[in-house]
């Protein structure tokens, strides 16, 4: 369903439908990463240096190491649910993105967009307002992508959305394609 080269460790993440998370490295050794869910896994992205996130359907984000000398243990950083790690607006994650200031933009199929920052409980969610042009143009989110620092491109159901971060301003294109 997903996957993501990670060059430094030249290790190949993927995100398999019904099996969880699976990893290999230049020498055929596939490993299964323990700790993510047998559910769909949508998206695979870059942290940092040493992080992976792990979006899967209907479970959340989760984080585990890029490092290969650390075990292949994964555990829940955000979802929906009550308790510590529920911040988000829906489990069904799609979409995940970093932006260059590390802020992590979680594309859900029906909460919108929720951004977090692990290192503390700050989050800020995107959600679609009705009458209201400067908001998500709908909450079915399918990908998320930075296209500069001053433009985030969001697809869903409805179209695309492109929110400046720097001035919060939205502008929508592509509407019912």
């Amino acid at each position: 369903m997903s996957g993501f080269y990670d060059g430094d460790t030249k290790q190949l993440w993927l995100g398999t439908y019904d099996r969880g998370l699976i990893t290999t490295d230049g020498k055929g050794v596939v490993t299964t990463m323990k700790g993510i869910p047998h559910y769909p896994v949508r998206s695979i992205v870059a942290y940092d240096n040493s992080t992976m996130l792990v979006g899967v359907d209907g479970c959340g984000v989760y984080q585990a190491s890029r490092l290969p000398s650390v075990k292949n243990t994964a555990s829940l950083l955000f979802n929906a649910n009550d308790g510590g790690n529920g911040v988000l607006h829906g489990n069904g994650i799609y979409a995940l993105l970093v932006d260059v200031w590390h802020n992590i933009f979680i594309g859900s199929y029906s909460g919108g967009i929720d951004m977090a920052r692990p290192v503390g409980n700050t989050v800020k969610i995107y959600m679609h307002q009705r009458n209201n042009p400067q908001t998500l143009l709908n909450d079915h989110v399918n990908c998320v992508a930075q296209l500069s620092p001053s433009a985030l491109a969001i697809g869903t159901d409805d179209g695309i959305s492109v929110l400046n971060p720097l001035t919060g301003e939205w502008r929508h294109i592509a509407r019912g394609i």
